[in-house]
């Protein structure tokens, strides 16, 4: 049975009419009449019998564009999955404490919600709780709050800081990813769920740490970032990460597309870089890969700030698009049995070819291998290096060519004033 009551605006109660309950559900039924302030009732009356309502059924204002702000009375216990969900008009919302629980994407994408406080009652952050709400500014959460759902704060993009609670001991996939604000984030001692993604995208962060006495991860030497102790993996990283000695791996996306990343110091305990684990991050320009790399995963470096790159040569594996670049102008490898890999991408339909205006340099002695390696046969320009010079070109250049090159194969941006350089092949000392 359904009843027809006004609260401020038209809406549709849902009730039960049995014996034994005078319990009513208070939804929308796919009304989208309500506009402005509106305060849900607390009770209502039909044939003369008197209704609480306890429950915003899920989907109650899904999709409503006129709602500015909702009073919730204190006979609600619980806010169902996306009931106020696309809300885009939605600026404020008052919880009482006697919720209990918020459904999954009870808030996802209101856009326009700025701040909002978490009632006692409730003990999780659910499921793409406040996802997509770029307005939101201010988080408060009780110290019992257990576990924060997948997506639960995903594309916050005007949260700049967020408290975790001390007893949450899950965090699901990408809970903060693409919060693009949030400048710091603090992982309790007691935390010992799986981090997957957590921070994806959050290129503002310039603080992370984790407490003393958690067992699974630390931030040791206040490296600002989180690694796994177990496995000693850096998981997630920020712009002001000092990368400490003893490091295995950088996991996938730990610096996923950080702007403000300028330069990176991999320590030579490093032996591999996974997936996206720099991925667009467009302003860094140096890195100096440690010479113990075995392993660089697919996308590691993909369209990064590198316009030079030296492999180290106990590199076996390079995964695909690792370095597809549109800037990438200076590749040496030390590699001396080139392995096919497809490092550097496809790049039809770019304004600008890797293979075409990049120079690869490559060890005395391997130029062949690299002509016949699948890959690296690709460039057109393979230049060959010995300990003082340049041997070899794939192809023929201008004789009056003035590009230089560095000892180590970096194209210079001028020539040097002093010291050596090499032009055409060939050493030149200026003193």
């Amino acid at each position: 049975n359904t009843a027809e009551v006004r609260g401020g605006e038209e809406y549709t109660i849902k009730y039960e009419n049995e014996d034994f309950s005078d319990v009513a559900y208070g939804y929308r039924a796919g009304s989208l009449e309500a506009s402005g302030a509106i305060s849900i009732l607390s009770s209502f009356v039909v044939d003369g019998r008197s209704y609480i309502v306890t429950k915003v059924d899920k989907y109650a204002f899904y999709q409503n564009k006129n709602i500015t702000s909702v009073s919730i009375p204190e006979t609600i216990t619980d806010v169902e999955a996306y009931s106020f969900g696309f809300c885009d008009a939605l600026k404020t919302v008052s919880l009482p404490e006697t919720i209990i629980n918020l459904g999954s994407g009870a808030f996802w994408c209101c856009s326009s919600l700025m701040s909002i406080k978490i009632p006692q009652g409730v003990p999780s952050i659910s499921g793409g709780l406040l996802g997509h709400c770029k307005s939101l500014q201010s988080v408060e959460m009780h110290d019992g709050i257990s576990s924060i759902g997948a997506h639960a704060f995903f594309y916050c993009t005007s949260l700049s800081a967020i408290n975790i609670p001390s007893n949450v001991n899950d965090i699901g996939s990408e809970a903060l990813a693409y919060c693009s604000k949030l400048e710091s984030i603090t992982i309790p001692a007691h935390f010992t769920g799986k981090l997957d993604k957590t921070l994806t995208g959050c290129s503002e962060l310039s603080c992370i740490v984790v407490e003393d006495g958690n067992e699974i991860y630390d931030s040791r030497q206040d490296c600002n970032a989180i690694i796994e102790k177990t496995t000693d993996r850096l998981l997630i990283g920020c712009k002001n990460t000092v990368i400490p000695y003893g490091i295995v791996s950088i996991g996938e996306s730990a610096f996923y597309r950080i702007q403000d990343l300028k330069s990176i110091v991999i320590p030579e305990s490093v032996t591999s870089i996974e997936r996206d684990a720099f991925f667009e991050c467009r302003q860094l320009e140096n890195v100096k890969l440690p010479g113990s790399l075995v392993k660089i995963v697919y996308n590691a470096f993909n369209f990064s700030g590198l316009k030079s790159v030296t492999i180290p040569a106990n590199v076996k594996e390079i995964g695909a698009n690792a370095f597809m670049s549109d800037i990438l102008t200076s590749i040496v490898s030390l590699i001396e049995d080139p392995f096919a890999t497809n490092a550097f991408g496809n790049m039809d339909g770019y304004t600008f070819n890797i293979y075409e205006s990049a120079t690869l340099f490559v060890p005395a002695g391997c130029k062949e291998k690299y002509e016949s390696a699948q890959g690296w046969n690709q460039f057109r320009n393979i230049v060959e290096m010995g300990t003082t010079s340049i041997l070899a070109e794939k192809t023929s250049g201008s004789a009056n060519s003035k590009v230089e090159f560095s000892l180590s194969g970096q194209r210079m941006a001028s020539a040097p004033r002093n010291g050596i350089s090499i032009r055409n092949g060939k050493k030149y000392v200026v003193k």
